[in-house]
């Protein structure tokens, strides 16, 4: 590795080690993020785990909403999925779905503990995917094209979640 090292420059060296102790701190400051959310875990009382997220959709809509009727609103749609299965789930025919999406990826990197994903990521090539069951109302476009007219028609209690 010595003998590498010396093929380079200097600067050409500081960046590279710059580069490795700015990723392990990173790891290093996820790392303790991550001890400090299992310390917090274990202090709380237990909870339910899920095999998948359409059991906690199941479990949501028939311990906190029941038959009451719902105005969900999903950002960040992609193919669908989230908001489709809750059409299924929900059985209030007055309940209605709103989904968000460019439909074309996310318009910037977004970096996160686990990694970078780049512009464009996401992207299923601008199609809206087809409505499948209920009723929907899919915005396609930035959700700030949107925020000024959709507010006006929601009708029920806010709750908020994200798939």
């Amino acid at each position: 590795m010595k003998k590498i090292l010396r093929l380079l420059s200097e600067p050409r060296r500081k960046r590279l080690a710059s580069a490795a102790v700015m990723n392990q701190a990173e790891f290093l400051n996820a790392l303790a993020g991550n001890a400090q959310l299992h310390r917090w875990l274990r202090g709380q009382r237990t909870f339910q785990y899920f095999k998948n997220r359409y059991d906690l959709y199941a479990d949501l809509q028939s311990k906190i909403l029941g038959e009451e009727s719902i105005d969900y609103l999903e950002f960040g749609v992609r193919y669908g999925d989230s908001l489709f299965k809750w059409s299924t789930i929900d059985i209030n025919p007055d309940s209605r779905f709103f989904g968000f999406d460019s439909f074309e990826g996310i318009p910037e990197v977004w970096a996160s503990v686990t990694g970078e994903a780049p512009k464009g990521s996401f992207s299923v090539g601008g199609v809206v995917p087809p409505n499948r069951r209920r009723p929907h109302t899919l915005c396609k476009g930035l959700v700030q094209r949107y925020v000024a007219t959709v507010p006006a028609r929601i009708q029920s209690p806010l709750k908020a979640g994200y798939p």
